[in-house]
């Protein structure tokens, strides 16, 4: 029951929680005094006793009913809680077995019982369990052959642990096998539900980077249509010439202003995907009174390619914008992107004001927006990027400013000529 609450205490709890918890939890814990552990109408052939099927069923239906879970997670997670506890008695038995030549007494041997049940929950909450903090939605149990599997799995080890140890045919060499496989169940589990989670990720983040990239090409188009209308400018400046009606040159003349108000706004740097979404989030800066302030050496970028500049750049002043803006207008500071180059090495740096706390999971920042599950994927796609080049990212928080870092290797290949302008 210890190593089935260990997990489901992760899950929020279902509403009049404790009416449901403790008279439930006393049913169970109350069993074994009034059923006994092998009573003789569960038992079968002298040896073969169903209490075991009795118990599981119990600790299933405890925390399907006192947790907001499905029936399968609970059945996964009683799966996972029986193998702990196997793990946890073959290993006081084993000890006990060593202690034997000893006669160590009954009540020593009960403390280390208890010690070793202790220390085993404890490194199975950091090894599996802590898994579910914050993620209990990757454990969407769906997979019927995973639960069958898993059922199967301790269903054999309890049918031999049952058989070795009423007939007394127990020995070192069978427990170490029942620790094993109880040992493999919860590395396959949950590391069967960490490769899914990565996948989904990866998937998730890929699906991003397609919608970005179909933004890019939107901005692309947008900011050629302002570079069109630039060039339309003197021809405008012609048509003025020959206006004789004030009031019709006095709007045209707004309208150049505003055009070239516009274009004041395009920033080039020598590398197209970097002046798009720089010139974009500048536009978008204006709107909001912030400053953008930027020194860049575009050369060292070119071995990228430009949807992979473009989604890196456009999440980082995307979240630097959002946090920014969330102070006062009179005391918005400036956002510094910075692109260097140190030996072979490309560095980009961006700080921004953080007039709010940042909580940290995994080095990177969550998101502060309520629908979790739909946001926050900035950062992931900024290290998706920066790791697909081999490089490394670092985030922190310094004086309400953060920083972003990222330093990535140039390619072996790759030839540096610097021919950026700031």
């Amino acid at each position: 029951m210890a190593a089935a609450l260990l997990y489901a205490c992760f899950y929020p709890r279902r509403k009049l929680f404790w009416l449901r918890f403790l008279p439930t939890a006393a049913v169970y814990l109350s069993l074994p005094y009034w059923v006994g552990y092998f009573p003789p109408w569960l038992t079968v052939g002298g040896w073969f006793t169903f209490s075991f099927l009795l118990y599981f069923v119990l600790c299933w239906l405890l925390i399907w009913f006192c947790f907001a879970m499905t029936w399968r997670q609970a059945l996964f997670f009683s799966t996972a809680a029986y193998a702990m506890q196997n793990c946890m008695d073959e290993a006081y038995r084993l000890t006990s077995s060593a202690l034997a030549p000893l006669s160590v007494g009954a009540i020593p041997l009960a403390l280390i019982k208890v010690g070793i049940t202790a220390v085993l929950l404890v490194l199975f909450y950091f090894v599996f369990a802590r898994r579910l903090r914050g993620a209990e939605d990757r454990f969407a149990v769906k997979n019927g052959s995973l639960i069958a599997l898993s059922v199967i799995t301790v269903g054999i080890v309890y049918v031999l642990s049952l058989y070795a140890k009423v007939l007394q045919v127990d020995n070192v060499v069978r427990g170490l096998y029942a620790v094993c496989c109880c040992l493999l169940l919860l590395l396959f589990q949950f590391g069967l539900f960490e490769k899914g989670n990565v996948e989904k990720k990866n998937e998730q983040i890929r699906r991003m980077l397609a919608l970005e990239h179909e933004q890019h090409r939107l901005s692309k188009e947008n900011i050629e249509a302002i570079n069109m209308k630039r060039h339309d400018l003197k021809h405008q400046i012609a048509a003025l010439r020959g206006m004789t009606d004030e009031e019709r040159r006095e709007a045209q003349l707004r309208e150049i202003e505003k055009q070239v108000m516009i274009y004041d706004s395009f920033v080039k740097t020598g590398n197209g995907p970097l002046d798009i979404v720089l010139t974009e989030k500048s536009l978008l800066c204006e709107r909001y009174g912030i400053r953008l302030s930027c020194l860049v050496d575009a050369a060292g970028l070119s071995f990228m390619e430009e949807e992979d500049i473009y989604s890196l750049f456009g999440n980082a002043l995307d979240n630097a914008v959002e946090s920014v803006k969330k102070d006062s207008a009179a005391r918005r500071k400036p956002i510094s992107p910075a692109v260097s180059v140190k030996g072979r090495m490309l560095v980009i740096h961006i700080d921004n004001d953080c007039p709010q706390p940042v909580t940290f999971r995994d080095g990177l920042p969550e998101t502060t927006k309520e629908d979790k599950a739909n946001h926050g994927f900035g950062m992931l796609s900024i290290r998706y990027i920066v790791e697909k080049y081999g490089g490394t990212l670092h985030t922190f928080v310094l004086e309400h400013t953060f920083h972003l870092n990222v330093v990535i290797p140039f390619p072996p290949d790759f030839v540096y000529k610097r021919e950026s302008a700031e």
